[in-house]
């Protein structure tokens, strides 16, 4: 209403005759306001509305209550970035609100993941934002979740009532419970309020605490340990083991409680079931893996504790890395291979059932091989699996693992036979805030159209993004300096010292934001001299 009218007649309605009314009746009973959901999706484009809303909203209800706290921001996860934070923070909006929250969905991969590690970075990076604008106040995660929850039921009489999304697969129960307590353990040791995004029971298994007739899900075991043994305890700090082992110790009086490894200490796991361990009266061995667990300790004392793990002897021992040789350079501060936790918060688009060339080809215009059948001036140098691009997370296709596929090309160029599809379609099935894509072309047309993305949703609305040489791509031959697209790789092939993949992103626009489901994308070619290569997709998931 408010975009298609006029602002001010729409705030002046919503404080006078929906927030005071609200906040008059319910005084006393509500103690805790939040003030709009995700309001980067509606408010994205003009944020400077959004914090006078908050500022009239904020002044109304101290005026009402002053007791209330007035929680806003109802920011993205670290994943969808911190523009929301920084530009509502720059626009004074801290004055008006008793805390900042957040929706830290941390959906993607699970054992091996540091998600609770990630998790922590955002929280961090967005106090850091607070700071850099004069102002921290508490930060709370108002929405989150595990999602798809694994049902502990397997037998067929209670899995027909066991219904998922397209395109999600719950994991394992206990490995689900792992991660939601290494999540709530951070929050905990960060001092962030956390709040589940609650479906309780029913058939349709997204955000839910218990299964279809009500039972318990095995994560909400974690949660009750939890409960018991940190509620009342406050956060020491970190204990220094290894890297890669990551230890949180709280105090609850003379208790102390690790998480996870020390010496003369009673073990539970993350259900409270006692765990056995080895020593004897002056050590304990303990073999850590993805699980944690909690050590508990009546009669040593956090200094005795911390002088103990500084003489800890530390092993750690991996699965051999075969991700260790590169040919060029991926782009980005970060670039390397993408471990686990880079995947939190994005989701690779499976390209493998659409990919129609490899990056290698032997003869040129033979109407086989791979890349866009010019021979040795082919893209055989790229390394393939998961890297970091410019802060992304991008899957590469190994071609050895699809039939000899990698990539997508599609018709273009000088051969007017060439076995190029004209377009193909991407099955996607998810909510995705925004899309980054890794593509070239050959033989590039300046300031020509050379492809267009054309995103389709669910509900029928659809979308396009049209590809534009030296706007947010250019001829993989050639250096640039685009508006639209950075450099994504760069590196030899046997004709050329330097050939170049582009980074570009769309933003959905879907008025449904969050809500909205993209269906498949479809990649058109405008059929011209380009020819359009696309190598990979990465999605950022929507709250």
């Amino acid at each position: 209403m408010w975009k298609a009218g006029d602002f001010d007649a729409y705030l002046e309605a919503f404080v006078e005759e929906y927030v005071k009314p609200l906040a008059t009746r319910f005084k006393g009973r509500i103690t805790c306001w939040e003030i709009t959901n995700e309001p980067y999706y509606q408010f994205r484009d003009c944020p400077e509305k959004w914090v006078r809303l908050l500022k009239e909203t904020y002044q109304a209800l101290k005026e009402i209550d002053p007791n209330c706290v007035v929680v806003g921001t109802c920011g993205p996860p670290g994943s969808m970035g911190y523009s929301w934070y920084r530009r509502t923070f720059e626009l004074g909006s801290l004055d008006y609100q008793d805390a900042v929250s957040s929706h830290l969905y941390h959906f993607g991969p699970w054992v091996g993941s540091r998600v609770s590690l990630t998790v922590r970075d955002w929280m961090r990076e967005i106090r850091k934002v607070m700071a850099e604008n004069g102002k921290v106040v508490p930060l709370w995660n108002s929405e989150t979740t595990v999602t798809p929850p694994s049902s502990m039921y397997t037998h067929p009489s209670h899995t027909r009532y066991v219904r998922y999304h397209p395109g999600e697969s719950p994991t394992d129960p206990v490995e689900q419970a792992q991660i939601y307590f290494k999540v709530l353990v951070v929050h905990k040791a960060e001092d962030v309020k956390y709040s589940f995004h609650i479906f309780h029971g029913g058939v349709e298994y997204t955000s839910h605490t218990a299964e279809y007739d009500e039972t318990p899900l095995a994560f909400l075991a974690a949660q009750a340990s939890l409960a018991k043994h940190l509620e009342k305890a406050e956060y020491v700090g970190d204990i220094e083991l290894h890297g890669d082992i990551q230890a949180c110790l709280f105090r609850d009086g003379k208790r102390v409680i690790l998480i996870p490894p020390a010496d003369q200490f009673t073990a539970r796991d993350v259900f409270d079931n006692e765990l056995p361990l080895e020593g004897d009266d002056s050590t304990t061995d303990l073999a850590v893996t993805w699980e944690s667990f909690f050590l508990i300790s009546d009669t040593v004392s956090v200094e005795k504790l911390r002088e103990a793990c500084a003489r800890a002897e530390v092993s750690v021992h991996f699965a051999e890395d075969l991700a260790t040789r590169t040919a060029g350079t991926f782009m980005g501060d970060d670039a390397g291979p993408a471990r686990r936790s880079n995947w939190v918060g994005f989701h690779p688009i499976d390209l493998a059932p659409v990919a129609n060339r490899g990056f290698r080809d032997e003869t040129p215009g033979d109407r086989e091989g791979g890349w866009t059948d010019e021979g040795e001036n082919d893209m055989r140098s790229l390394p393939t699996g998961e890297w970091m691009i410019n802060k992304v997370p991008f899957r590469i296709l190994d071609p050895e693992k699809n039939a000899g596929k990698s990539c997508i090309v599609l018709k273009g160029g000088i051969q007017a036979d060439a076995p190029f599809p004209e377009q193909v379609s991407i099955p996607v099935s998810k909510r995705l805030s925004k899309l980054h894509f890794l593509h070239t072309v050959t033989w590039g047309e300046k300031n020509r159209a050379a492809f267009r993305y054309v995103i389709h949703y669910t509900d029928g609305f659809k979308e396009e993004v049209p590809v534009v040489n030296q706007q947010n791509i250019a001829d993989w031959w050639l250096p640039a300096d685009l508006p639209n697209a950075k450099l994504g790789w760069e590196g030899p092939n046997s004709v050329r010292e330097k050939t170049r993949l582009w980074h570009a992103e769309h933003e959905i626009t879907h008025p449904n934001g969050a809500q909205a489901t993209i269906d498949r994308i479809e990649i058109i070619t405008e059929g011209r001299r380009s020819i359009p290569v696309i190598v990979a997709i990465t999605g950022v998931y929507s709250n």
